[in-house]
């Protein structure tokens, strides 16, 4: 149980423990795709309460490849929301 609360490197990064978060659909986002206050709390409430390493949820590279509300990542109007979404997962 202790090394779960350890440190671990992968690669040049080190994770404060071995607590993960994998991703998974919230439907958080907008519908065309922009990162929302809501999912920005969503996470980063996850962060707070100690997960070493989050993985933002499924995300869209390209429009027609949407099956839902998940983000998209296909234009430069979304780098300000993932930035801010960013940001706020890694205060924690």
């Amino acid at each position: 149980m202790q090394l779960l609360f350890t440190p671990i490197h992968i690669g040049k990064l080190e994770v404060k423990n071995r607590i993960v978060l994998p991703p998974m659909g919230t439907g958080l986002g907008t519908e065309d795709g922009q990162v929302t206050k809501r999912m920005i709390n969503y996470y980063e409430e996850r962060a707070k309460g100690g997960v070493g390493l989050i993985i933002v949820e499924i995300s869209a590279v390209e429009r027609r490849g949407r099956a839902s509300r998940e983000l998209l990542v296909d234009h430069d109007r979304f780098i300000d929301g993932l930035q801010r979404l960013a940001r706020a997962i890694q205060r924690h």
